[in-house]
């Protein structure tokens, strides 16, 4: 009987354990939680909520006290609490041999990530970093696109991601969550780390140019609502990265623009826009099947896979480290300026 464990059933928590029910089964898998906070708000895929008397009875798992963390010997768990709290669940599990998948970011500094990755590779461990965007097939359309170079060199680009603090989570007080304070890993950067860890996984590791953090909005937050930062990529391709708590509606987009056309992501509109001017073509497509909700069934699988096959992820702990030093380092050099 496989036994799996979730820290935390907030949205992120609640989405996730929804997912593993599907993929995984109830008639070989026992599902476990440990929360440290007792608030039973179901939280459904669109973010609308519910007050109910035990989320454990609605999703029929069983909680587990502190006490007794150490007495299951976890298969799998899940850790979808606050970014300042993931490396010291991470640890903890991880010494005792669980397979792990921690939602974005990694953490909210440097401290044990290296020591994270060197007891999962002594245990033989896979550990898995929240960064569903890579499985979107808009990303994917890119990644080939980059790959099998069809509209020649790379020119430049921007990454755009913004969305509004206090209508991410409607259900809740924007200044009481961990996005809106220093100590529990909020800000923007951290926050809303997928352009990140997008822009690294489609064009690799950059040098920063220039990068810019600041407190812009009269929103009462003691974090930064705004990046701005010039990145240098091989062949000298430079990319403009965009991140930021302000928009509203929000805004989540991708250019880039090649020797003979660009390509556009639009992930509110749910569509690319692709040219290339040496064919004359000019198209947009439309992912009219896709859901929200498949890219997370699809890392899922793709984490739940390795386990078994022990086959490499695409979104593994060595990718969630890289992506996270990088957020540090863009964070690090705004301060400075």
């Amino acid at each position: 009987m496989t036994k799996v464990l979730f820290i935390g059933l907030g949205s992120a928590g609640q989405r996730h354990l929804r997912i593993l029910i599907k993929v995984l089964g109830r008639k070989d898998t026992e599902f476990f939680c440990y929360r440290e906070t007792r608030r039973n708000l179901l939280i459904d895929d669109n973010l609308k909520t519910k007050k109910i008397k035990s989320l454990e009875k609605y999703y029929k798992i069983k909680a587990v006290s502190s006490n007794n963390l150490d007495k299951y010997k976890f298969d799998i768990v899940y850790i979808t609490n606050p970014i300042y709290r993931h490396m010291y669940f991470a640890l903890k599990f991880a010494k005792l041999g669980a397979n792990i998948f921690i939602e974005k970011p990694l953490s909210h500094n440097l401290k044990n990530v290296n020591l994270l990755n060197t007891i999962a590779i002594k245990n033989k461990i896979k550990i898995c970093i929240g960064y569903q965007l890579r499985f979107h097939p808009g990303i994917q359309f890119i990644k080939k696109i980059i790959t099998n170079k069809k509209l020649g060199k790379m020119l430049d680009g921007t990454f755009h991601f913004g969305e509004y603090l206090p209508l991410m989570h409607k259900y809740e007080n924007y200044t009481q969550t961990h996005m809106a304070k220093k100590k529990e890993g909020g800000g923007a950067v951290l926050c809303l780390s997928h352009e990140v860890d997008l822009v690294r996984y489609l064009l690799g590791e950059p040098k920063i140019i220039s990068s810019s953090i600041k407190k812009l909005s009269n929103l009462k937050i003691d974090v930064e609502d705004k990046l701005n930062a010039k990145l240098k990529f091989k062949k000298n391709v430079l990319i403009n990265l965009e991140v930021n708590f302000i928009d509203n509606p929000p805004k989540h987009s991708i250019k880039l623009n090649f020797e003979h056309g660009h390509v556009i992501w639009d992930y509110i509109d749910n569509c690319v826009f692709y040219v290339n001017n040496k064919k004359n073509i000019k198209k947009r497509i439309i992912f009219k099947k896709f859901k929200r909700s498949t890219m997370f069934v699809d890392q899922a699988k793709d984490f739940i896979n390795s386990i078994k096959f022990n086959k490499k992820m695409l979104t593994d702990i060595k990718e969630g480290i890289k992506t996270l030093k990088l957020c540090i380092l863009l964070k690090k050099n705004g301060i400075k300026k």
